[in-house]
C-alpha cells in the first residue's frame, strides 16, 4: 500500500494574513530606518580620497541577515522591500496558514532585533509577565552569539511588551499595567 503524505491542517487564514501584513509592513519601515543608520560601505574606485564613516558591525550584519533570510522566503531577484511586497501578494491558502505564522514570527524577530540596535536605551521589568506568567526570556545576544537570560517585559517607545508572548501594554495603559503588577505609580508621573 503506498503512503501519500498528510495534508497540512487548514488553519484561519484571515488572521494569519492579517499578522502576516502587519508583520510585514512593520519590518518594511524598520528595514527603511535600519539602512538609513547603517552607513554603505561602497568599494567605487575614485581617483580622489574620501574618507568613510566607520562601519556599524552589529548593523551590517543584521542588514545581511535580513537580505538573506528574506531571500529564502521569497528566492530570486530583487530589493528587500519588493520580496516583501511580493510575500503580501502571495495567493495564501488556509493549509498555508503555518507557513505564514513563521514568517510573521521571523519577521516580528527581526522588527525587534532592530529596535534594539536603533533604541538600545530599553527598561525592564522583572515581574511576571500578567499574559504568560514569563518572568525571563532567552535570548541571542547579537554580538556574541550566546543565549541571555533577560526580564520578559520590557518598555520600550511603543509602550511594554512580553519577550515571550509578545503582548503590548501601550503608553496609555501603563497606569493599568502598574495595578495589575501591584507596583505603585510615582506621584505625577502618567497623570
Amino acid at each position: 500500500m503506498l503512503m501519500t503524505a498528510k495534508p497540512a491542517p487548514d488553519g484561519a487564514l484571515k488572521p494569519a494574513r492579517n499578522k502576516l501584513n502587519a508583520a510585514i509592513s512593520n519590518l518594511i519601515e524598520r528595514w527603511e530606518q535600519l539602512l538609513d543608520a547603517v552607513p554603505e560601505q561602497n568599494n567605487s574606485r575614485r581617483a580622489t580620497a574620501k574618507s568613510k564613516p566607520p562601519m556599524w558591525i552589529d548593523g551590517m550584519s543584521l542588514v545581511e541577515e535580513i537580505r538573506a533570510g528574506v531571500d529564502k522566503i521569497e528566492p530570486g531577484s530583487g530589493s528587500v522591500t519588493g520580496k516583501l511586497y511580493q510575500i503580501r501578494r502571495r495567493g495564501w491558502r488556509p493549509q498555508d496558514v503555518a507557513d505564514m505564522d513563521i514568517i510573521s514570527g521571523k519577521c516580528e524577530r527581526w522588527v525587534s532585533r532592530i529596535d534594539d540596535l536603533l533604541d538600545p536605551h530599553r527598561w525592564h521589568l522583572t515581574t511576571p509577565c500578567p499574559a504568560c506568567g514569563a518572568t525571563f526570556v532567552y535570548c541571542k545576544d547579537s554580538s556574541t552569539g550566546q543565549l541571555v537570560r533577560q526580564p520578559a517585559l520590557q518598555i520600550g517607545k511603543n509602550g511594554c511588551q512580553c519577550q515571550n508572548c509578545k503582548t503590548l501594554w501601550g503608553p496609555q495603559l501603563y497606569q493599568h499595567l502598574a495595578r495589575v503588577l501591584g507596583c505603585p505609580t510615582p506621584e505625577g508621573v502618567l497623570e
